[in-house]
């Protein structure tokens, strides 16, 4: 085995390396394999710390080697591609004036380090720079460009809503639908049909209005439903009818007509019974009237203190307030004398009922 040098540090462990032949380094790795540290002495600790060292240092030194050849295969290429592109242009040369042209220009060919150093860098663990790695080694290489996508179509401008106005209802500015009232108020589509809703399912809210003033049905009729402007047309009949006659029977209670002073049939269209015009019960042709019926009803009524409509002959009581009576058909009258509202001397309230 070969002297190590007496140089110390790196230097002399690097000496020495070089100095070592294939056996002598082989013997040297394998020093360091299967070894007990705890029952070495203190020389055979020292040989095997330089085992692992020199170990080490050897691996470095493959890596520097393996990177020279690497570095003089790429000389090595280098002046190949220049041979065989000083043959080329030679060739060409030779064409262009054999036929009168004029020479062709020589173009500067990049080294095979550079083309190295201007290709990306691709994960070898990814699957897709397999097929690249095989297409660059491969001796065809295309050379015509994919089709680019075409453009994408611009988007649309933003259109910012602006304000019609607000309504008078919610308070909510309106960006689309506005309807003008003839009181000169705006409302918007939801709260117009909420308004005609409320006037169809209680006469209190009958007629629709606003400053007292009612919107035509047929200025609004474009902006309800077929099933809410049919119902309200249904309604605005009923309410504005003065003395109404309904179906006699509990169960449907359908408005059908106005009343009639004599007995007449009035056919329920919804249950298809009969109810008299005059009595309001059930229809009896050929027969009066049974005054028995009401009778009781009235006596009932005068001994109670109730007061009937003049208009629509419905039944009242007051339970507190004033004298002055509104009734459902919209007919005002005194609770005392059930006359006309403001045609009579009575008093107009009294206090125990206030």
């Amino acid at each position: 085995m070969a002297d190590p040098s007496t140089t110390n540090g790196l230097t002399g462990l690097l000496q020495y390396i070089t100095l070592l032949n294939d056996d002598e380094i082989e013997d040297l790795k394998t020093l360091g394999d299967d070894v007990d540290v705890d029952e070495l002495d203190d020389e055979g600790l020292a040989r095997f710390l330089f085992a692992q060292e020199a170990a080490s240092l050897l691996n470095m030194t493959k890596d520097h080697r393996s990177s020279s050849a690497n570095e003089a295969d790429i000389s090595l290429l280098d002046e190949l591609a220049s041979i065989e592109e000083m043959a080329r242009f030679d060739h060409e040369m030779a064409l262009a004036l054999a036929e009168g042209r004029p020479p062709p220009t020589r173009s500067e060919r990049p080294s095979r380090e550079q083309e190295l150093n201007d290709q990306p860098f691709d994960d070898p663990s990814d699957s897709d720079s397999d097929s690249v790695q095989s297409s660059a080694a491969s001796p065809i290489i295309s050379a015509v460009a994919l089709p680019l996508p075409p453009p994408s179509p611009p988007s649309p401008p933003i259109v910012i809503p602006v304000s019609l106005g607000d309504c008078v209802i919610c308070g909510d500015s309106i960006f689309h639908t506005i309807i003008n009232l003839p009181c000169g108020h705006s409302i918007d589509k939801g709260c117009l049909q909420i308004m005609f809703r409320k006037a169809c399912d209680s006469e209190a809210h009958f007629p629709p209005r606003c400053c007292n003033t009612e919107p035509l049905l047929a200025d609004v009729l474009e902006h309800l439903d077929d099933e809410l402007a049919d119902l309200f047309a249904e309604k605005s009949v009923e309410y504005r009818t003065t003395n109404r006659v309904y179906c006699h029977r509990p169960s449907c209670s359908k408005f059908l007509a106005p009343a009639t002073e004599t007995p007449s049939l009035i056919e329920c269209q919804t249950c298809r019974i009969a109810t008299c015009g005059a009595c309001k019960e059930q229809a009896h042709v050929g027969r009066p009237c049974d005054k028995s019926v009401n009778s009781e009803v009235l006596l009932l009524a005068e001994k109670e203190g109730w007061q009937r409509c003049h208009s629509c002959r419905h039944l009242v009581e007051l339970t507190q307030g004033c004298y002055h009576m509104i009734c459902l058909c919209k007919a005002q009258f005194c609770y005392l004398c059930a006359i006309p509202w403001k045609e009579c001397k009575c008093p107009q309230f009294a206090e125990e009922r206030l």
